[in-house]
């Protein structure tokens, strides 16, 4: 059962991750060149899937609290999903991405914001300066619990805030 499970994560990483940006248009400091997709495309019903399945597993199970869930898969999980949504690289709307983001995030609001999400620029975003990751993360420093519609204006944000950084950064 672990193994089939195992097996099924791993797969729905992959179906995640973002393809590697093209060599026409680097990030600036980007030195992780996506996380392994390679450019692959899959049918987003497969994608949508997959989440199903996840989110059918944590309404009934609590899936995303199981302690070897969390600690095993749902960094990796936030990571491909706040990538994909701030990079549109993968085939899921993104109410789809936010509401996965929140209910991953929700097992630990404020690791989330205070070690997760500055963890995550840091790797990821490595060409943003200090300046820019503070106003990235003030936001999500003024609770620690979330509702839905609040969690995602604080997505929409930060992924317009990310595009706006990363246009000036490729202009300078």
């Amino acid at each position: 059962m672990a193994t089939h499970f195992s097996g099924l994560m791993t797969v729905f990483r992959l179906l995640l991750s973002l393809p590697t940006p093209p060599a026409s248009s680097p990030l600036p400091g980007d030195t992780t060149g996506g996380s392994g997709g390679g450019g692959h495309s899959v049918p987003p019903d497969l994608v949508r899937r997959g989440l199903s399945v996840l989110e059918a597993s944590h309404r009934t199970g609590g899936l995303f609290r199981f302690p070897p869930f969390a600690a095993t898969w749902l960094q990796p999980l936030l990571t491909d999903a706040l990538r994909g949504l701030a990079e549109g690289a993968h085939p899921l709307t993104q109410e789809e991405v936010h509401r996965l983001v929140f209910d991953l995030a929700e097992v630990d609001h404020r690791a989330f914001a205070t070690e997760f999400l500055p963890h995550f620029l840091g790797t990821h975003y490595s060409w943003l300066g200090a300046e820019q990751k503070e106003a990235l993360l003030a936001p999500w420093r003024a609770g620690t619990h979330l509702d839905v519609p609040t969690f995602s204006s604080f997505l929409e944000a930060l992924v317009s805030d990310l595009s706006f950084f990363r246009a000036q950064a490729n202009a300078a």
